[in-house]
């Protein structure tokens, strides 16, 4: 992983430490000049032109969707579905499904506001139950199969993005078929880290961002089973997701166009393929190792500081999250800015966990391909 860092330009830049991953990650060369390329050299409309541009924008944005497809091992290229964002995507599922007053939807007390206030408003609206799962002492989930029983939908986030716990989501997954629940996985923070494949842990949604694996903001995706999506109505009525349109009435398209009305962030989908490849040529096992070394060696050099106070899992996956006694966090992130290191303070879109935690804001330094002990060294010794 030695030459990894050189392809991401804003890298460059003289005395950055960039420890904010988890947020946003930055972006390979390979992305950004291919964005550029395809912006001088092939950009128009997609699917509605009769023009060659049109074809190559349009082959553009389904190759986008086969490389995601083959980034999580869908069964079919229609099972995923672009939005603008993971969050996009957990709403469009939210507004969708057939649930009923009485329903329950089940979630964990480590979840984003992403796969949390679209419940909070079905909980509003449609009057439908919202249990959770909770976590232990250790960090880890503690799994009830009775709630995972009677509810009709599991929703999860795989990764905790101010935990780091990794959830066994395969495990998750396989008791909910038992009872016939269906399964949601927010994979925004496990797809940069390790592999995943959507097959392999049987679930029945998964969404993630393109920004958080090296690609582009503005561009993520539902990925469904294809037997699923099919009984959803649409999400979003416009271009694009009919197939004729009268004065009161309109015929829908099929999977997934009838879930992506308008003119899509066409340039980021070809920047969300690129990023793909560029994992890809890497190796997902090869970017697990290395992310997982390099959360390991951050978690025992802050162990060693006697004032910081770890709030993550001990095992935590591309982040470690934590505080330091007799001090402001934001005052802490501040001083670090100053010196060109970049970290995160707030509650990371989690205020219920924080809640849990007892802390109104925690500080966050987390990692990618390009993070370097070398960077650590430099972030530690400034704490």
């Amino acid at each position: 992983m030695n030459n990894v860092r050189a392809k991401f330009p804003l890298l460059a830049r003289k005395g950055l430490v960039y420890l904010d991953t988890a947020a946003s990650a930055q972006k390979p060369r390979k992305v950004i000049e291919g964005m550029k390329k395809f912006l001088e050299t092939s950009y128009s409309n997609v699917h509605r032109g009769a023009h060659f541009l049109g074809d190559e924008a349009t082959e553009a944005l389904e190759e986008a969707r086969k490389k995601v497809s083959g980034f999580v091992n869908s069964a079919s290229p229609r099972e995923i579905v672009f939005g603008k964002n993971a969050t996009e995507a957990i709403n469009l599922l939210s507004r969708t499904l057939d649930l009923k007053r009485g329903d329950m939807v089940l979630l964990t007390t480590m979840e984003h506001h992403a796969n949390h206030v679209p419940w909070i408003q079905l909980l509003k609206e449609k009057g439908i139950a919202l249990e959770f799962l909770e976590f232990d002492s250790e960090k880890n989930l503690i799994i009830d199969e009775e709630k995972i029983r009677q509810a009709k939908l599991l929703s999860f986030v795989h990764v905790s993005n101010v935990l780091g716990t990794r959830n066994d989501a395969k495990k998750l997954c396989a008791l909910a078929k038992e009872h016939n629940t269906l399964t949601l996985i927010d994979a925004c923070q496990s797809l940069p880290h390790i592999p995943v494949d959507v097959q392999d842990l049987d679930c029945d949604f998964l969404v993630g961002s393109a920004h958080k694996i090296y690609g582009p903001s503005g561009i993520g995706f539902l990925y469904g089973r294809l037997d699923l999506l099919k009984t959803l109505p649409p999400f979003l009525g416009g271009g694009e997701m009919i197939r004729e349109v009268f004065l009161r009435d309109f015929v829908s398209n099929e999977v997934p166009y009838i879930f992506e009305a308008g003119t899509p962030p066409i340039e980021a989908l070809v920047g969300f393929g690129l990023a793909i490849d560029f994992l890809q040529e890497i190796g997902m096992q090869k970017v697990s190792e290395h992310d997982s070394d390099i959360s390991q060696y951050a978690f025992e050099q802050l162990s060693s500081l006697s004032a910081i106070k770890i709030l993550s899992h001990k095992n935590a996956n591309g982040l470690i999250t934590f505080t330091v006694q007799g001090h402001q966090n934001y005052d802490i992130s501040d001083a670090l800015s100053d010196q060109g290191i970049c970290i995160r303070v707030g509650h990371h879109c989690a205020h219920p966990l924080h809640g849990i935690l007892e802390e109104k804001t925690t500080l966050r330094a987390s990692f990618g391909i390009y993070t370097t002990k070398e960077d650590i060294d430099i972030f530690v010794r400034a704490l």
